[in-house]
């Protein structure tokens, strides 16, 4: 267990990578190994990134189809009729990554 250093560190070490600095120098001195590395960050890892894609594509696959299903029956004779299931647009992943991290891309905007 190697946990990284960016876990404990200050607001101004974050903002700088100060806390990055001794890694720079030991791969400036000799070639890294994985030994050398750091763990990720449970928020970094993929199960936590995928976790919360996932939920918000599904949340946003559901409200597509549902606004699909209101529009997909028709009137014949006075009867209600089952179109064919067409989604009306496809749910976009660039929509769906900015409505997960759009507070990251903030953040770091707001950084820059």
């Amino acid at each position: 267990e190697n946990p990284s250093p960016a876990e404990n560190a200050s607001f101004v070490s974050l903002c700088f990578f100060s806390w990055f600095e001794p890694l720079i120098w030991r791969g400036f001195k000799k070639p890294l190994t994985l030994e050398d590395l750091w763990n990720l960050r449970y928020h970094d890892t993929s199960a936590f990134v995928v976790t919360r894609f996932e939920k918000r594509w599904n949340k946003l696959l559901k409200i597509n189809v549902r606004f699909s299903a209101r529009d997909r029956k028709t009137e014949l004779n006075g009867l209600l009729k089952d179109q064919d299931y067409t989604p009306k647009k496809p749910v976009s992943i660039i929509g769906t990554l900015l409505r997960t991290y759009w507070i990251t891309f903030v953040n770091v905007g707001l950084l820059k």
